[in-house]
């Protein structure tokens, strides 16, 4: 078994889970962006870190062979050309810069887009996405997928996992299952409740890039009869 655990940014945290964890384990985060694009927690909850610390930071996980992986995993109702026009390209672009040693997107369109980008990364299925059996799984398989997160809903269902392990272990892709979870147990709203940080970060943005036009309030000027 192999653990993956919130970063935080922290490098005397990672020294300490060096010390403590027996065998290797993973680390997971991701940056207050100034973008289109977040993972699946809000802003609110994000460590205040710069672009140098994160590279720092996965510099030293890489010297101590610990895996790092990026989110992305926010969900969204929105394409990718208007994704695009909001500053995804530049976003993307600074996430690959941090080198890290895969992503986790919960968007196909969007493994898609990135993968056609920047093809050395490795990509792993969120669990937002909801990829609980091999006929889901089967719609990925033209991508580099490293490993699915299933949903916190199947830990229990032995025989489901069972199934889903030994149709992924033949395209060499690693099943991961979620300890926790925000939502209740199969909740109908568990996606709208992910969207809900990115629909927040995307109007912030909207309003940045497009802001409201201060309308002249209308004069009424009355017809003149004519004489």
């Amino acid at each position: 078994m192999k653990l993956s655990i919130p970063s935080r940014w922290d490098n005397e945290l990672l020294k300490k889970q060096l010390e403590l964890i027996e065998g290797q384990f993973a680390v997971y985060d991701s940056l207050k962006i100034i973008g289109p694009f977040g993972s699946g927690r809000s802003n609110a909850y994000l460590p205040d870190v710069t672009i140098e610390q994160a590279i720092k930071y996965i510099e030293l996980c890489k010297k101590n062979k610990v895996d790092f992986n990026y989110l992305l995993n926010a969900p969204t109702t929105e394409t990718i050309q208007n994704l695009i026009v909001l500053g995804l390209d530049k976003q993307l672009e600074l996430i690959a810069s941090l080198n890290p040693d895969s992503i986790t997107i919960s968007e196909r369109s969007l493994m898609e887009y990135f993968h056609a980008k920047y093809p050395s990364i490795p990509i792993n299925i969120s669990t937002i996405a909801a990829v609980n059996t091999p006929e889901q799984l089967r719609e990925y398989l033209h991508l580099p997928i490293r490993k699915v997160v299933i949903s916190h809903q199947l830990n229990r269902k032995m025989k489901e996992i069972e199934r889903l392990v030994d149709f992924a272990s033949k395209y060499n892709i690693k099943v991961e299952l979620l300890a926790n979870e925000t939502c209740l147990h199969d909740c109908n709203r568990r996606r709208q409740h992910y969207e809900v940080p990115l629909l927040q970060r995307t109007q912030s943005l909207v309003r940045l890039l497009y802001p409201p036009v201060q309308m002249i309030p209308e004069i009424y000027i009355p017809e003149l009869n004519a004489f």
